[in-house]
């Protein structure tokens, strides 16, 4: 997965098409609104990085092709980091974040 990736973003509507939405955004409501209607939209139960994890490792999020995240999702997953991306869904291949990318650690593998 790459976060400078210029690859089209195809989704089929109906149930097979997947993404995480791992916060709620801010002012996008009638957007998100918009996307339910053509995917099916992942949200995350747990409050924290470690419960984060096992969701992850539960397969929870399999399928999810795009995942979109605020500044205030760090308080569930933490940073992106080569620890999260090794339980990241593997199905992923775009994420879309909106803030500063300081929550993208150097070192990750999305680099």
């Amino acid at each position: 997965m790459s976060l400078i990736s210029c690859q089209p973003l195809e989704l089929s509507p109906g149930p097979s098409s997947k993404c995480l939405q791992l916060t709620d955004s801010l002012s996008a409501h009638e957007q998100w609104k918009a996307v339910d209607e053509i995917a099916e939209v992942l949200r995350p139960k747990s409050t924290n990085r470690v419960d984060f994890i096992e969701e992850c490792k539960s397969g929870a999020f399999d399928g999810a092709v795009a995942a979109f995240r605020t500044f205030p999702s760090i308080t569930i997953t933490g940073r992106i980091d080569e620890e999260l991306l090794s339980y990241w869904p593997s199905s992923i291949n775009f994420l879309c974040h909106n803030g500063k990318l300081q929550q993208v650690s150097e070192h990750s593998s999305m680099i």
